[in-house]
């Protein structure tokens, strides 16, 4: 079976290297060293079996190819995708999904896979570990870090940093997913005690992709605190009340990719080849 990779980080290289280990026969677009035109991704697409898109598909409304001079917008991607059999994606988008330029395309969303979202979450912690060890002046064991989010990466961070001897404060807007966070050994709060409980952490690690963290919780902070922001736009963190009050902020989305891009990328080769073995989409 031909899959061709289109895009991408360093995971997208490593889950080629994968899927051909695997016996599937690879080829490229949109990534280093590929001189792509208009003209040569149409044809390579209508070659290929399957096309495997980066995570995430999209990125600033473009098809995420850094690596590439082309810049595909979503009714572009869509008119040059037409004619692919399978496209398989992280995080694919409706507009391009529903687009009636792909209705005869399969769609498979590996993002959506609970075993790529707790395998993606635990790469996650590690490399928030790791962030913390070389940016923080204290040991993990016995440092108090706040959480902000509690879904799958929260979880994951949580956990690990608990074994190593964290102390762990989860902010969550449900209860439900308070009440999860202190059955795993963390304290819990609800956003609007953020204020009082802030000048405790030495770490603030944001996981949710919406502005949780205002200038009044900042401000609250110890001065030497260090801020790390793990979610998408728009962000958790009031990065401008942060750079106000000479907080040290690290912007680190999509870490997998970054600390673990071999991992990462073998993990999407896995959702990959569960869903062409399956010929049906085990995401929905």
């Amino acid at each position: 079976m031909k899959i061709l990779v289109c895009g991408g980080d360093a995971r997208q290289l490593y889950a080629a290297k994968a899927l051909r280990e695997d016996g599937f026969d690879i080829f490229y677009a949109l990534t280093e060293g590929e001189s792509d035109d208009i003209p040569s991704f149409s044809e390579k697409i209508r070659a290929a079996d399957a096309a495997l898109l980066p995570l995430p598909v999209f990125r600033a409304g473009f098809l995420n190819a850094p690596a590439s001079s082309l810049r595909l917008d979503i009714g572009a991607a869509a008119a040059l995708l037409r004619d692919a059999r399978v496209v398989i994606g992280g995080i694919l988008p409706p507009a391009l999904t529903q687009s009636p330029e792909v209705r005869a395309v399969a769609f498979c969303d590996y993002y959506r896979d609970a075993d790529f979202t707790l395998k993606n979450a635990e790469l996650t912690a590690e490399g928030v570990l790791g962030l913390l060890i070389a940016h923080t002046p204290r040991a993990v064991r016995g440092a108090s870090y706040l959480i902000t989010g509690y879904g799958a990466s929260g979880k994951a961070i949580a956990r690990l940093l608990k074994t190593v001897g964290a102390s762990v404060t989860v902010a969550a807007r449900k209860k439900e997913a308070r009440e999860s966070a202190r059955a795993d050994g963390c304290a819990a709060i609800p956003f609007d005690a953020l204020v009082s409980a802030a000048p405790q952490f030495d770490a603030v690690i944001n996981t949710v992709p919406a502005r949780v963290i205002g200038a009044d919780a900042l401000g609250a902070l110890p001065s030497d605190a260090l801020l790390l922001e793990i979610s998408s736009a728009p962000f958790g963190i009031d990065f401008e009340a942060a750079a106000q009050k000479n907080l040290r902020v690290i912007k680190a989305p999509g870490i997998p990719g970054r600390v673990a891009a071999d991992s990462a990328g073998r993990i999407i080769a896995a959702c990959a080849e569960k869903y062409l073995n399956k010929k049906e989409n085990p995401y929905e």
